[in-house]
């Protein structure tokens, strides 16, 4: 068995069952996602594959934000040669890790959700957001086709108007807009939102036969 190894200290990991958890552990900077952090969930997503004895993954965000987005800094420092012929980008990479896994993917939100912390929402089979939440896109203010297949998604699961709210205008709350719903499975106190994102039952037996990746629901390819 493959042991699970992680790199960026921005990740930590537990199992709890049959279920794997894995936290964004930079609260300072509302989990703003680096390179490195995008390959340890990468590389969680794929170790989660690859055992038989794990059927689910969780995916949370320590302190008062789930992702504020990819991390500037980071984003500046990047090396355009890494995106030579195609290659895809470290984001992008987990995005695909998670349309190719076919077991449930549980995603626990409280605070902001911005940019890659709400179009990574879009790949989870379940989303279970505090009374605070605060889903934001920011690819009009700089002149980006959104990402991750979310021009396709986000209209299938809410609408195409209210997509076309969501992606150019002011950040959506749950707690007060119902048109979130599609986005989140569920709406919880923010004191209780990663025991909520926890109520999966543990496996008994042996699993059933895995359906194909473009069986599972919500499946669709990333822009």
């Amino acid at each position: 068995m493959t042991e699970l190894t992680l790199n960026s200290g921005c990740v930590q990991a537990r199992e709890n069952g049959a279920v794997l958890h894995l936290t964004l552990d930079r609260a300072e900077k509302l989990n703003a996602m680096t390179t490195d952090m995008y390959q340890d969930l990468t590389r969680g997503v794929e170790h989660l594959a690859e055992r038989d004895d794990l059927r689910v993954l969780l995916l949370t965000g320590n302190g008062r934000s789930w992702c504020a987005g990819n991390d500037i800094g980071d984003f500046l420092n990047a090396d355009p040669a890494s995106r030579d012929n195609g290659k895809l980008s470290p984001a992008m990479l987990l995005v695909h890790a998670l349309m190719a896994l076919d077991k449930p993917v549980v995603m626990g939100v409280q605070g902001n959700a911005t940019g890659i912390g709400t179009t990574l929402l879009l790949h989870a089979d379940l989303v279970v957001a505090a009374d605070d939440a605060r889903f934001q896109t920011a690819f009009i203010n700089l002149g980006l086709v959104p990402e991750a297949g979310s021009s396709l998604q986000l209209p299938a699961l809410i609408g195409r108007q209210n997509a076309n709210r969501l992606m150019m205008n002011s950040p959506w709350r749950p707690s007060s807009c119902k048109r979130c719903i599609g986005v989140s499975d569920r709406l919880v106190g923010m004191s209780v939102c990663v025991s909520e994102s926890e109520w999966i039952p543990p496996a008994r037996g042996p699993p059933p036969a895995a359906p194909p990746p473009a069986a599972r629901m919500g499946n669709s390819p990333s822009s």
